[in-house]
């Protein structure tokens, strides 16, 4: 099997929305992109790379849901779901 496309997830920041934090890519394109970012900020990000979309989009929304509840907890504003 040969691998030709990949999801990638990270973790979210404050104003991230789901397109932000989870996109399609190849590996040829990932690996640009870890080249770009640097060490400490890629490492930060905490990417995860799935073979299929639908494994993607759970993590995505977990992370979502869980930036969401430690902004209401800290009761910070949010700005994306306000």
């Amino acid at each position: 099997m040969k691998l030709t496309k990949i999801w990638i997830v990270r973790n979210p920041n404050h104003l991230s929305l789901k397109e932000d934090m989870c996109w399609e890519s190849t590996i040829d394109k990932f690996a640009s992109y870890c080249c770009g970012a640097g060490v400490q900020q890629f490492v930060s990000e905490q990417h995860f790379l799935y073979t299929s979309k639908e494994e993607a989009d759970v993590d995505a929304d977990m992370r979502l849901r869980v930036r969401d509840s430690l902004i209401e907890i800290l009761e910070l504003p949010n700005p994306v779901n306000p």
